[in-house]
């Protein structure tokens, strides 16, 4: 695109966008041979201090998205327990059953989140397990919550795994809403960061977390040009004394990058097991297009780190 005249390079730059809008929408977009992503969201409905019913429902969501062609699911944070969660050591009973349920379904997992008990330290943590049943990489949760912070330890590090095929990043809940964060996922070669979450609907309504969770992934996506799925636990909990018996926010949500940014695959306040296939390539395409991360300029975001 040739630089101009203002008026006729902003009537290119429209002209341009409706051009890419269209070939989106007729399929212009997708290579015939493209790289190709089908991922599963586990949104479980989790009952507290029911463990084992837990755990079987995982399992079963785990079998039912094999069988549907899927090659990643990934569950809520807290998914075998709710609040309070309950401390396992290092390749505790969580682990070990996912990392059977992995290899017997041929399907990556990512294990939701647990809280392990390391060196006398209490980590929230999710897993990723591999096919194979063999552990790939696990990441702990770097900002906490503030009601987590009396009990657990940050992590210091982003988590990223390539599973040959796609390059898979691991944040956790609240570390959705640091775009510092997340842009260091994008500039380290993700191409699609899963979130484990744990989060009531305070509001009760999609004006409310639902909604603000939905919002901020789409955000997270376009602002990095890669895809977000936020894995959010549907049910309810009582586990807030204070507000009594409240709703799970749940409608998880995997955004994409383009070509104008959009929802492709959502779920509901129910549980349900919720299917996106992702066209990978569609990464370059929406850089090639439009490419944020190319034009940044570094040196004058140093304050965003004090």
């Amino acid at each position: 695109m040739k630089i101009g005249n203002k008026k006729d390079t902003i009537s290119e730059v429209i002209i341009t966008l409706i051009d890419t809008t269209k070939r989106y929408h007729d399929g212009r977009w997708q290579d015939k041979m493209g790289r190709n992503l089908k991922i599963a969201l586990g949104q479980i409905e989790i009952v507290e201090n029911d463990y084992n019913g837990n755990i079987k429902k995982a399992e079963m969501m785990a079998t039912d998205a094999a069988s549907k062609g899927a090659e990643i699911v990934c569950f809520p944070e807290f998914f075998s327990t709710g609040i309070p969660p309950l401390p396992e050591p290092e390749n505790g009973r969580t682990i070990t059953t996912m990392r059977v349920c992995a290899q017997k379904n041929k399907i990556d997992i990512i294990a939701g989140t647990i809280v392990e008990m390391r060196e006398e330290k209490s980590y929230n943590v999710a897993y990723y397990i591999n096919k194979d049943g063999e552990i790939s990489g696990r990441h702990d949760k770097t900002h906490l919550f503030f009601q987590e912070k009396p009990y657990r330890t940050a992590g210091d590090t982003i988590t990223i795994i390539d599973n040959g095929k796609a390059k898979i990043g691991i944040a956790i809940c609240w570390e959705l809403n640091f775009p510092e964060l997340i842009r260091r996922y994008a500039l380290a070669g993700a191409e699609i960061v899963f979130c484990p979450t744990w989060v009531e609907d305070w509001r009760d309504g999609l004006d409310g977390v639902a909604e603000e969770r939905r919002r901020i992934s789409l955000t997270r996506a376009a602002e990095n040009q890669f895809y977000f799925a936020d894995v959010i636990a549907a049910g309810y909990t009582d586990s807030n004394t204070e507000t009594g018996r409240m709703r799970m926010a749940g409608h998880s949500t995997v955004a994409s990058p383009g070509p104008m940014s959009q929802v492709v695959a959502k779920g509901e306040y129910s549980e349900e097991l919720i299917i996106a296939d992702i066209d990978l390539d569609l990464i370059r395409k929406k850089r090639e297009f439009l490419p944020l991360l190319y034009n940044r300029r570094p040196e004058m975001y140093s304050e965003l780190s004090k």
